[in-house]
Order: structure tokens, then C-alpha cells, then sequence
């Protein structure tokens, strides 16, 4: 009799240890959710602000993606983004965004893989009409400093 108790409260015991880690990573993952989706606004706040600097702050300085066969290091990627800014604001102003979504969200040791979505529009100063849209990325974040940067922002196919 002893012996079933003892068995019975292992059990129990193991049982609690895992519905608590279960609940732990479900916490985790929206918290995380919640820092990604912080993140895209800030990093898209600053394309709004026409400010590379604040962008990059929540870019790792390890970045790194292959875009049309090249590798695409932090530097390219800042100058890159620099130089379509200007050809952006050169033809659009009143750009803003809205919407922010999070989906396929997967969490490992070390990154964080996401798509993102969200809604864009913008006055275009040649047909003097304004433009709007869905935007979608494929995003990778990884820890750095105890913080959470962008290491991969991949442009994803409409149909994808």
C-alpha cells in the first residue's frame, strides 16, 4: 500500500513538473511574441523618422542573409537600407504603418524565427495618390547583450 502512494505522488510529481514547464514556454513564447513585435515597431518607427540609427539599433551586428547570391553582412545591409530610404522619401512622404502581425512564430535555444506583417501606406508625390499595402518578412532574431536583435529581414513573395 505504501509503496502505490509513494508510486502515485511520483507520478503526480512528474506529471505537475511537466504541465509547469508546458505553461513556462507558453509564457515565454508570448512574451518573446510581444518583445518581436516591439522590435519590427521600432525598427519601422525609424523608417517612418527617416532615421537609419534608430533602425539599426535593433539590428545585430552579426547580421547576415544571402540576397541574390550575395551575402549581405550589418554594413550593406545598413547602407542598403539607407539608400532605399532616400529613394523612398525622395518620391513618398506621409509614410506610415499599422497592423503588426506576428505569425509561425518558433523559438530555439538562440533565435527566434517569425513572420511579419503589417499594413503600409504613402502619399507618392508623381501620381500625387496614395499607395498602401500588406508587407510581409521573414525576420531571425538573436540574443545579443541580453537583448533581442534582428540577425536575417528577408523580403517574402506575395504568394508566400
Amino acid at each position: 500500500m505504501r509503496k502505490g502512494i509513494l508510486i502515485l505522488i511520483f507520478i503526480l510529481g512528474i506529471q505537475l513538473c511537466c504541465n509547469t514547464r508546458f505553461v513556462l514556454a507558453t509564457d515565454d513564447k508570448a512574451t518573446i511574441e510581444k518583445e518581436a513585435k516591439e522590435i519590427v515597431e521600432t525598427f519601422l518607427q525609424g523608417f517612418v523618422n527617416k532615421n537609419i540609427d534608430s533602425m539599426m539599433q535593433v539590428v545585430s551586428v552579426n547580421y547576415s542573409e544571402i540576397k541574390d547570391g550575395n551575402v549581405r553582412d550589418y554594413d550593406k545591409f545598413k547602407s542598403e537600407f539607407k539608400s532605399f530610404m532616400d529613394d523612398f522619401y525622395d518620391q513618398y512622404i506621409d509614410n506610415s504603418f499599422s497592423d503588426i502581425h506576428i505569425y509561425n512564430l518558433t523559438l530555439t535555444d538562440d533565435k527566434v524565427f517569425f513572420e511579419v506583417e503589417w499594413y503600409g501606406k504613402a502619399f507618392n508625390l508623381d501620381s500625387l495618390q496614395e499607395i498602401s499595402g500588406q508587407r510581409r518578412r521573414a525576420v531571425t532574431l538573436v540574443k545579443e547583450d541580453g537583448a533581442w536583435k534582428i540577425a536575417e529581414w528577408r523580403e517574402l513573395n506575395p504568394s508566400q
